[in-house]
């Protein structure tokens, strides 16, 4: 979501028959939503994933394929491409890994800011000893095509530790999440992130200059990432809150964590941001932020259905006067589920957020009977503290859109 567009992918289900996956954009028009053309494959390729990550900035989109087969590699993985010219998106170029490796799903996550595009392999295997460390890579789209500038590494490579499984890019600043890697210590085998530099003073090539590690193991801290206002925003699915009852103990919550960027590219003041106390919501499966505002999904929570879905919406606050903390904080806003909850729906399985208007997609089941996919529309205008407003859709009821 940029600006006056939304895309939702449709790539994953093939139970009956199969469909080359699509996406589906929408343009905002005044206050309301209008569907546009539906962009598809340029290969038609049913069993690419095209559309499994989806990035948006200004003219340009970058969508993901990281199940296409390349040159006989299958799940090799690809971008494409498309520019928005006239009326329409048009193909701009396909971009594939710099070395080409099967099973590396080179495009299993994508980032887009200005000119410049990161693409994540989580699965690039490094060598004969280990499998799966995972690489990024940074790419410039200019007027004389498209660029290969740089491969990223982590600087703390292990097996399975899936480094470029979530990507974010700013104006300046780089960000690359590996769920699987080490946490604060090396004992800890509960996720990462590591942030730098698109390209530093004096430099010509990105570089890396701080990481954030977990707490506690398989917190899966890194799942997803943002970037906004000089601020790191991480999805952490299964972070616990604590006890919530004797029963309930290391039950994962989820949480988001938020942590304050330097212009040279340190991390401060990191925060953690949490849901209500519902175990096993997973807050932070799929995390977006701008302009002050966070939303996190959280796809697996339960609220009287099974696996019904919800989102959570963060605003940042000042501290108040004569605090010691930090300048700036996250306060839970809003938890928001669907009107007529579905079993199984997931909402919060993708979230975007732009402007005044946040978007939380709800996943479908093609096979009898048949439950479409669908995107709520949010606007943030209506959104108030959760001890000013309840129940849970609350005023946000009037002013929610459903697109299908």
């Amino acid at each position: 979501m940029h600006g006056t567009w939304l895309f939702v992918g449709s790539w994953h289900d093939h139970d009956l028959g199969v469909t080359p996956p699509v996406i589906h954009a929408s343009r905002l028009s005044g206050q309301f939503w209008s569907c546009d053309t539906p962009i598809e494959h340029p290969l038609l390729d049913p069993y690419a994933d095209f559309g499994r990550a989806i990035a948006v900035h200004g003219d340009l989109l970058a969508i993901g394929a990281p199940r296409e087969t390349v040159e006989g590699l299958h799940a090799a993985g690809a971008v494409h491409v498309f520019q928005h010219q006239g009326d329409a998106w048009r193909h701009l170029g396909t971009i594939h890994a710099p070395v080409l490796q099967a099973g590396a799903e080179f495009g299993a996550s994508v980032a887009l800011h200005g000119q410049r595009l990161i693409v994540g392999s989580p699965r690039w295997d490094h060598g004969s000893a280990g499998f799966e460390e995972g690489r990024a890579d940074l790419f410039a789209i200019t007027d004389a095509g498209i660029d290969h500038r740089a491969a990223l590494h982590s600087p703390t490579p292990v097996q399975g530790g899936r480094f470029g499984f979530s990507v974010a890019i700013s104006e300046t600043i780089m960000a690359m999440g590996a769920p699987w890697e080490p946490g604060a210590t090396a004992s800890i085998r509960g996720g990462a992130v590591h942030v730098g530099m698109v390209a530093a003073a004096g430099e010509s090539t990105p570089v890396i200059t701080d990481r954030l590690g977990a707490r506690a193991a398989n917190e899966w801290l890194g799942w997803s990432i943002a970037l906004t206002d000089h601020e790191l925003v991480v999805g952490v699915p299964r972070a616990d809150g604590g006890a919530i009852s004797p029963s309930t103990i290391g039950r994962r919550r989820g949480c988001v964590v938020t942590a304050g960027l330097t212009s040279s590219g340190l991390l401060m003041d990191e925060q953690r941001v949490w849901g209500f106390t519902h175990p096993e919501e997973h807050v932070g499966l799929s995390v977006s932020a701008s302009s002050g505002w966070i939303i996190a999904g959280a796809p697996t929570a339960t609220d009287g259905e099974p696996s019904q879905g919800a989102v959570y919406l963060f605003k940042r606050t000042s501290s108040r006067p004569g605090s010691d903390g930090p300048s700036r904080r996250w306060r839970t806003m809003q938890r928001i589920v669907a009107p007529s909850p579905i079993e199984g729906e997931g909402v919060g399985a993708s979230v975007a957020i732009s402007g005044p208007w946040a978007a939380a997609a709800r996943t479908g089941d093609p096979e009898q009977p048949i439950t479409p996919g669908a995107c709520l529309l949010l606007s943030l205008d209506w959104v108030q503290p959760l001890d000013d407003l309840a129940p849970a859709l609350g005023a946000l009821a009037r002013d929610e859109g459903i697109l299908h």
